[in-house]
């Protein structure tokens, strides 16, 4: 939820987020917000709607990767593997 906040309004506002997550001490929140900030850096997304739309998104990629052409496998040619290049599979 701390990051889709900062994904709508751009920040934090630390008492409101104080108060939602209902710590007493504004010293936890910020260790809250502290540690929010570096999972955005790494993943800017709102994590909650990928999660809970993730079969939409996986329909939306396979749209996007039928439009860029079809990919193939390559066979490593070793005889006793499949086309994935994996053995006993």
């Amino acid at each position: 939820m701390l990051i889709r906040t900062k994904l709508e309004t751009g920040g934090f506002e630390e008492h409101t987020v104080r108060k939602w997550l209902g710590h007493d001490k504004i010293t936890t929140t910020y260790t809250y917000i502290d540690d929010t900030e570096v999972y955005y850096k790494k993943a800017p997304y709102d994590w909650i709607r990928r999660t809970l739309k993730f079969d939409k998104i996986i329909e939306e990629d396979s749209a996007l990767k039928s439009k860029q052409g079809k990919k193939t496998f390559v066979s490593f040619g070793k005889s006793g593997e499949n086309n994935y290049g994996l053995s006993g599979i």
